[in-house]
């Protein structure tokens, strides 16, 4: 069986895991990128919304970018790609750590999956924001686990 016998699906089930990895490294690269734009004009502009709004909002405009740059990533699923549109705008830091890592655990919540669970608390503790970058390194760490076998090359 030649190469052009071969169904696109056992085509794209050969695709080498470097170039997965890119792929995924370029449209976490490119979500943080577009964040940063939009975010700018949302802040020119003032609309009044919430973070979460924002959020959910230009999320349709990064996954159909991703879906054009990156097409290994095409049937990436919906929440892997809510992940790596996460981890874009943790890397983006447009905000602070804790604010953003509230906002994406809610849509998380609210969508049906678990890649940022509740900030756990310890026995006694109050719910307060934590400053620093701990939060978002976790959270990031949550995030590839959660992208479980793409995440190989994702430094944290």
């Amino acid at each position: 069986m030649t190469r052009r016998e071969l169904s696109p699906d056992v085509l794209a089930s050969r695709t080498s895991d470097d170039d997965l990895d890119r792929s995924i490294e370029g449209s976490v690269a490119q979500a943080s990128v577009m964040w940063l734009l939009h975010h700018g004009l949302e802040v020119a502009q003032d609309r009044g919304e919430s973070l979460e709004q924002q959020i959910v909002q230009f999320s349709s405009a990064v996954f159909d970018a991703i879906g054009t740059s990156y097409p290994v990533l095409r049937n990436a699923g919906q929440e892997r790609l809510w992940l790596i549109y996460f981890k874009g705008l943790l890397t983006a830091n447009t905000h602070p750590h804790e604010e953003m890592a509230s906002a994406l655990r809610n849509i998380a919540s609210r969508s049906g999956f678990g890649g940022l669970p509740p900030r756990s608390k310890r026995p006694g503790e109050t719910a307060k924001p934590v400053a620093g970058r701990t939060s978002d390194v976790e959270a990031l760490k949550q995030i590839a686990r959660a992208l479980g076998p793409y995440s190989s090359s994702f430094e944290i």
